[in-house]
């Protein structure tokens, strides 16, 4: 599909991907919307970033590059998306579909899902922390 407009004999990507539009943040004192991958790139990093924290928190080291974990079983605590595709170049896009697409990779991360994975805990049904491995986010938050 698509030939010429993608490396077909390279690594296939994208590895996972996220939520992209309607982020609010401030901006001069006012709240906009915006998206793209310059608002999923920091909220998937920031969600790692808290995994690593509780991974650090119960005495463990960070999960470094996460590639491995990712493709050996990490890609259950990811929700995968099926419906869409990653429109460009003049065409339709690559199609998400069922498992690994070249549209949306694993899918969304799912923080509590990430952390029951790695035995941390989790609340089923609710992709924040907590439940038995006793993580509580910094700064007090809930």
């Amino acid at each position: 599909m698509y030939a010429g407009l993608y490396n077909r004999t390279g690594r296939g990507y994208p590895d996972l991907s996220a939520q992209a539009d309607y982020f609010a943040v401030i901006w001069n004192g006012t709240r906009i919307r915006v998206g793209g991958t310059s608002a999923s790139c920091p909220a998937t990093a920031a969600i790692f970033s808290l995994v690593n924290d509780a991974l650090i928190t119960a005495g463990r080291p960070p999960m470094g590059f996460i590639n491995p974990w990712l493709y050996s079983r990490g890609y259950t605590a990811f929700t995968d998306v099926t419906n869409g595709s990653s429109f460009g170049c003049g065409t339709a896009g690559f199609p998400a579909q069922q498992g690994w697409d070249a549209a949306t990779g694993v899918g969304t991360p799912n923080f509590g899902k990430i952390l029951s994975l790695l035995g941390l805990g989790g609340r089923p049904g609710f992709g924040g922390p907590g439940g038995p491995g006793g993580w509580k986010p910094p700064f007090g938050g809930h």
